[in-house]
């Protein structure tokens, strides 16, 4: 149990699907609640939850800047769940998008051989491509991130999991 107390230091724990995403949660756990204490645990077997259920703030989100809503995606994989939780988020808000999906090419054969910067170049060349045509581009999966970096100058948002999900438990955390 977290102890919110305002001479305590709460804690905060995140569950990852693999070890690549903790220091992207805990680099933005600490810029949005410097005085909590961050907690992980790996589990890939939670992989199938997260392609089940999406990031509810980040679809959310991308539903009411939309109508039309961007995905890039690195994976073909993860574009059936990406756009599956964004249809049922926009019926659940009546409202009506089109999504626009880019798989991002030879960006999934960058991040495997394990060259960062490729990768980020890839996914931010598809989501700047997408940028021109929607409303807003969510970055589909986790390790996709660091791209955000490469796109802080676009008008069009771009929404990424992780950001999403930390700047979610960061409101849900008293303030210190």
């Amino acid at each position: 149990m977290t102890d919110f107390r305002p001479d305590a230091r709460g804690a905060v724990g995140f569950l990852h699907t693999s070890h690549v995403h903790v220091a992207t949660f805990d680099a933005l756990s600490h810029e949005h609640m410097p005085a909590v204490h961050t907690l992980h645990r790996v589990d890939p077997k939670a992989l199938e939850v997260a392609r089940q259920d999406g990031t509810g703030d980040r679809v959310r989100a991308a539903v009411a800047l939309g109508p039309r809503i961007g995905v890039v995606a690195a994976l073909t994989s993860t574009v059936e769940p990406t756009t599956r939780v964004l249809t049922e988020e926009a019926a659940d808000a009546r409202s009506a998008i089109s999504v626009e999906v880019n798989v991002a090419d030879g960006a999934w054969d960058a991040f495997l051989a394990g060259n960062a910067e490729a990768y980020r170049f890839r996914i931010a060349r598809a989501a700047r491509a997408l940028s021109t045509r929607c409303d807003v581009v969510v970055l589909a999966q986790a390790s996709m991130e660091s791209a955000a970096a490469l796109l802080t100058g676009l008008a069009t948002p771009v929404l990424t999991s992780p950001r999403s999900a930390v700047e979610a438990v960061a409101k849900a955390v008293p303030s210190r």
